[in-house]
């Protein structure tokens, strides 16, 4: 991250991103906020974040698949039927792609607990293509971000977990020959 000029986080925007970075809260009041399964990874990596920022480097949080999700969550929070969502096509994409995942994930659950060896594994593959279906819209949403944002002449991060394997590709592709393209593991 640090021989780069912006770094584009796997996060969706946090309204409070900014006041962490700029020491007006601190990272430990921004974590309450925050649902992180690793506090202690995210204390250190907040840490290391706002050491970049006040090394003049551009922090982003761009993450449209997650952003959508919450909205969804938030939406269901207050009373709104499916039927609403599915009335935004930006959430319709994110709440199908979902659905169609945490269904064949309880078919497989169902399906380990009553059937055949044979009707289990086709439950995990069907599951495994939904879960592959979810994570190449999730790619692809968050590549065409990330296209619209970048600036010229600059280098940049893109955090990135190892499922997300479309991504690279995703950008490759949207970029054509603007850029160039390396992974670090």
């Amino acid at each position: 991250m640090e021989d780069h000029d912006v770094i584009i986080t796997e996060e969706a925007p946090d309204p409070n991103f900014s006041a962490m970075l700029n020491k007006k809260i601190s990272i430990r009041e921004y974590l309450r906020e925050v649902d992180s399964g690793f506090p202690q990874f995210s204390l250190r990596m907040y840490k290391l974040l706002r050491e970049l920022h006040q090394k003049g480097k551009v922090l982003l949080q761009i993450e449209p698949y997650m952003e959508n999700l919450m909205n969804i969550h938030d939406m269901f929070f207050v009373g709104k039927q499916p039927t609403d969502v599915l009335k935004i096509p930006s959430l319709r994409k994110v709440y199908e792609a979902e659905k169609n995942a945490t269904g064949a994930l309880l078919r497989f659950y169902e399906s380990s607990m009553k059937n055949s060896f044979r009707k289990v594994i086709d439950a995990v593959k069907d599951f495994a293509r939904a879960d592959a279906e979810r994570f190449r819209l999730r790619d692809t949403m968050r590549a065409e971000a990330i296209v619209k944002v970048l600036p010229g002449n600059k280098r940049v991060y893109v955090e990135a977990g190892s499922v997300h394997t479309h991504l690279e590709k995703a950008l490759r592709r949207l970029l054509r020959t603007k850029g160039q393209i390396k992974s670090l593991l």
